[in-house]
């Protein structure tokens, strides 16, 4: 469904199986699909990164990543959106579609480099390559020539946001392999053991983000965004809009 947020028409899918539908039809159909898991935080830093709004806006797909994010285009849209946490949508990718090829990006080099095993063994998945993210600019050309070397169909980029949004958004145009590329945070140090998921009943109870920035202190940096995000709630939801409403005259605005 098209949905206006942060001023940009977007592609907003309501639930995970209408994205997993989304991914079948780019595998399909050879298109290239860039989802982006967008969040509060992340829709914080791109009112002021002209870089992350624009590829946010140039994705064919937004997932929403936190409640938030879900509840507040459920209001906009008055109409049910799930919460679509990104690893796990990458997960059912990895199971549904792992044996067309998957590309690594991102990570410490000793936790991507264990993960094509992890990957097999847990979802069945086949890691064509995989490179670290600890890269500097002029390495870049090698990684792009390594990853249509590789023919993965599928690229799991895991740098953090917002340079794994920007680098997707920057890249995939020259990756004609690549049908599926998205951004997945720290969904690599969680794969390979290094990081721990929140427990089920956290996760269930929307707790999810006040447990990582427990378990990793260095995430409480974050939560100014995260306060902004709450301070604004009611605004961002006042200034958004179904684009099919524009135009109708006083009765259309929002």
């Amino acid at each position: 469904m098209r949905v206006n947020w942060l001023g940009v028409d977007l592609e907003i899918a309501s639930s995970k199986e209408e994205a997993l539908s989304r991914v079948e039809e780019g595998l399909s159909d050879r298109s290239q699909l860039f989802i982006v898991t967008l969040n509060a935080e992340m829709t914080v830093i791109a009112r002021e990164n002209e870089k992350l709004l624009k590829a946010i806006s140039g994705a064919n797909l937004i997932v929403p990543d936190s409640i938030s994010i879900s509840k507040a285009i459920s209001k906009v849209t008055e109409r049910e959106v799930e919460k679509i946490p990104g690893i796990e949508l990458a997960e059912e990718i990895l199971k549904r579609y792992g044996g067309r090829g998957v590309y690594l990006l991102g990570g410490k080099p000793e936790v991507v480099e264990r993960l094509p095993k992890i990957l097999a063994e847990r979802f069945g998945a086949s890691v064509a390559g995989f490179h670290h993210g600890y890269f500097q600019e002029e390495e870049e050309r090698e990684i792009l020539r390594d990853i249509r070397d590789s023919r993965a169909e599928i690229l799991l980029v895991g740098m953090g946001s917002p340079k794994q949004e920007i680098w997707l958004w920057k890249n995939l145009p020259n990756l004609p392999n690549v049908r599926i590329g998205i951004g997945i945070g720290g969904s690599f140090d969680v794969w390979s053991g290094e990081v721990r998921r929140a427990p089920k009943l956290l996760r269930t109870l929307n707790l999810e983000w006040m447990y990582r920035m427990i378990t990793q202190p260095s995430r409480l940096k974050r939560l100014p965004r995260l306060i902004n995000f709450a301070l604004n709630y009611k605004r961002y939801i006042r200034n958004s809009e179904r684009p099919q409403e524009r135009g109708q005259g006083e009765e259309g605005k929002p």
